[in-house]
Parts: C-alpha cells; sequence; structure tokens
C-alpha cells in the first residue's frame, strides 16, 4: 500500500540525478549513431595499416600514400547516399595527389605530404568520427562534421590544389599542343610552298589536273590546316581557365592525345570547307564566307584559324551539314 503525504505537504520531489523506478531519463544524451566508415592508410601497393606509436593511423608517415575506407555494412549503420558522395569525392582527391606529386618524375613528397595529411583527417571527420585515445588508451570515436561542413572543407582543400598545381598544368599541356601544332605546320607549309612554285604548265600540274585537283587550291587547303593548329592552340588557351579535380589529372575529357586533336580538328575544318566550297552549304563569318578559303591565302589561313578556335562545335557541324545531305542523319548523330 502507497504512503499519502498529509493534507498540505506538497508532493516529494525526484532526487536528482536518478530516476523513479520504471521511468526513463530523458534527459540523458542519445549515444552516437556508430559510422560505417573505418579510415586506414597504407602503402603504395595497399599495405598497412600504417600506424603510429599511439596505434592510431599515421597519414604523416611517409610511407602512407593510400586512404583505405573499412565500410562495414550492419544494422543502423550502412551509409547512405551523402556519404558514399563524400567518399567517392575524397578518393578522387587522394588519386589526383598521388598522380601529381608521387608519379611525377621525381616524386615531390614535400608537396604531396601537406595535402595528404589534410585530407585523412578531414575523410576522418567527415566518414569516420572524432578519433581519439580514452583513458586506457584505447580507441574511441566521437561526432562527425556535418554533410555541409564536410563539403565545405572538401571544397576548400580542392581549391587549395587546383590553384597550387592548375597554372604549372594548364601551361605544360598549352606547350605541348602547340610543339605538337608547330611539328604538324612545317609539313603543311612544306606542302604549301612545293605546291605554289610547281610550274603551272609542268607535268605535276598536269598530273593533279587529270585528278581533278588544282594545284593552287591544294595550296590554299594547306594553310587552312595550319590556321586551324594555330585555332586550337588560341581556344585552349582561352577556353581553359575553370579547373577541376578531375582536370588536373585528365588532358582531355575527349581523351586525345595533341597531335590527334589536331588532326582531327584539321580534317573536320577541311571538310566543311569543301562541303562549303561545291556548293553544298555555306557558312558566313563575320562578312567571310568558307566558300572565300579558295579565294586567297590569307583567306585560307583565317577561315582555318576561326574553324581551330570553334574545335568543339566543328563535330556539330558537320554532322549538321551531313543531316541535311542524307534524310535521316541528323536524327541519327543527336
Amino acid at each position: 500500500m502507497s504512503e499519502l503525504n498529509p493534507p498540505g505537504t506538497p508532493p516529494a520531489e525526484k532526487p536528482k540525478g536518478g530516476t523513479a523506478k520504471g521511468e526513463k531519463d530523458e534527459t540523458l544524451a542519445k549515444p552516437v549513431p556508430r559510422s560505417a566508415f573505418t579510415l586506414a592508410v597504407a602503402d603504395k601497393n595497399g599495405k598497412g595499416p600504417i600506424l603510429d606509436e599511439r596505434k592510431l593511423a599515421d597519414p604523416s608517415n611517409r610511407e602512407a600514400c593510400e586512404l583505405v575506407f573499412d565500410i562495414s555494412i550492419e544494422t543502423g549503420s550502412s551509409p547512405d547516399t551523402t556519404d558514399l558522395a563524400l567518399y567517392r569525392q575524397l578518393e578522387k582527391i587522394a588519386h589526383a595527389l598521388r598522380e601529381l606529386y608521387l608519379h611525377s618524375q621525381p616524386p615531390q613528397e614535400e608537396k604531396f605530404r601537406p595535402h595528404f595529411v589534410r585530407l585523412f583527417y578531414i575523410a576522418q571527420l567527415a566518414l569516420e568520427g572524432d578519433v581519439s585515445l580514452d583513458a586506457d588508451n584505447k580507441k574511441k570515436v566521437g561526432g562527425r562534421l556535418s554533410a555541409e561542413a564536410a563539403r565545405a572543407e572538401i571544397a576548400a582543400l580542392e581549391k587549395d590544389l587546383i590553384e597550387d598545381e592548375a597554372p604549372r598544368i594548364k601551361n605544360s599541356r598549352l606547350a605541348k599542343l602547340a610543339g605538337a601544332a608547330v611539328n604538324l605546320s612545317v609539313m603543311f607549309l612544306v606542302a604549301y610552298v612545293l605546291l605554289t612554285l610547281l610550274p603551272p604548265k609542268g607535268d605535276v600540274v598536269k598530273l593533279l589536273g587529270r585528278l581533278g585537283v588544282e594545284h593552287d587550291v591544294a595550296a590554299y587547303f594547306m594553310l587552312l590546316w595550319v590556321g586551324s593548329f594555330v585555332g586550337v592552340c588560341l581556344a585552349y588557351a582561352i577556353r581553359t581557365h575553370d579547373f577541376d579535380i578531375a582536370a588536373l589529372t585528365c588532358d582531355n575529357p575527349d581523351f586525345l592525345t595533341p597531335n590527334v586533336r589536331l588532326l582531327l580538328t584539321g580534317t573536320f575544318a577541311a571538310v566543311v570547307a569543301m562541303v562549303a566550297v561545291v556548293g553544298l552549304g555555306d557558312v558566313d563569318v563575320g562578312g567571310l564566307k568558307l566558300s572565300h578559303v579558295v579565294a586567297g591565302p590569307k583567306k585560307a589561313f583565317i577561315l582555318g584559324v576561326i574553324l581551330g578556335l570553334g574545335e568543339q562545335k566543328l563535330m556539330g557541324t558537320v554532322q549538321a551539314r551531313l543531316g541535311g545531305l542524307f534524310p535521316g542523319q541528323g536524327e541519327a548523330t543527336k
């Protein structure tokens, strides 16, 4: 039988720091849910984990160059899409760091290490949690960064890396592209000179005539190619100013080498110009038409530069011209 309080006596207070039997204390903090990720570091061969004297992952060790993401799929700890998106972006940065600094000749450890250490601790806070040691020197994991804070830190790291490396990479790639353009231009300029110096009534000119080739028109097309090479270099210098992490390690999104890019652009320019010359379709560029490619060397060169500047639109232009020639071709190439 329960004990009754005398009339006018206030009800007994619950003892501080405890709860009545059978009742839940809602003031107690809820346990932090366990993350599905555990972060570690390994060497270039994937051997690890590499630990420090406290038995925690040591990204500052010179052998450490790989992030190891151990994902544990358990009830209540399966990673969500946000976690997996962060994981993929972090791995992209780690890949870029290895390609830029460790796979270069010679390797640049002094540039790699600060970025890698920073990347590891951002990844750990974002996906695993605040890792430390408890009083018994055992690993304990605290809370994690919010998704917004993690994305902001990753974006800041990407920005710093791009600002450090993008100028060097752009100038290096532009130099390679320009070198390839010079090498190819020499061959086309030699062909232009030879075609121009041919005697008008010589045997070679007669042979070209029998083949349906006008030697002066062929000479102008040589300059069209050279102009397109110049245009490609100018286009890369002008348009390539917004780098992302992928652009640091991937030279071109279409995976073309400089020589292939230049020759392909020159071929497209020649095809579009031929279509205009034979009367199947012309394009007016600032008062200068593509059919004017046969009007003289200056116009041929300038048209080549213009077409090279618009290299990324040339494929669409060729497809549009073909679509007009062959019914259904335009729809098939979209």
